[in-house]
């Protein structure tokens, strides 16, 4: 069993355990299971899964940071987290749409820079949030259209 904590500068996040953890990784996606081998990798904002024994995954949106595994322990040390499961499907819609509001009418570079990241802090929510409610299932895909410039 994978022992799995998530800490953001400001306070540990949220502490839980799991058979499996799969990361988003800027090499790639990453599966880690009890056994790995000590790793130190930085994160990519994305969806952590961590597949439970009942076969029900918990799953997070994560924004940045680094990952070290050791001992059985996984530990996320990220800019920020938010379970999917506190995560409303419309309200992050209305999120991105603001978003897209401001990206529209963004009247200089930090403005649209602004915009931008805010786009892609909800798409990642919606992925989230979309993954969690089909539990664990390959949720709608984003597509093309939807994401972020």
């Amino acid at each position: 069993m994978l022992t799995v904590e998530i800490i953001s500068p400001e306070k540990a996040i949220h502490r839980t355990t799991g058979v499996e953890v799969i990361l988003p990784t800027t090499a790639g996606e990453l599966g880690i299971r009890t056994g790995h081998l000590p790793l130190l990798a930085q994160l990519k904002s994305g969806t952590v899964v961590v597949k439970k024994e009942n076969g029900k995954d918990e799953i997070l949106a994560t924004f940045g940071g680094i990952v070290e595994v050791f001992e059985n322990t996984v530990y996320l040390m990220v800019d920020s987290a938010e379970l999917a499961d506190d995560l409303d499907e419309l309200k992050v819609q209305e999120a991105i749409h603001r978003a897209e509001e401001l990206k529209a009418e963004a009247k200089n570079t930090g403005d649209l820079k602004t915009a931008s990241a805010m786009l892609a802090k909800n798409f990642t929510r919606l992925k989230a949030v979309r993954r969690f409610k089909h539990h664990g299932h390959h949720a709608r895909p984003i597509k093309d259209e939807e994401k972020p410039n």
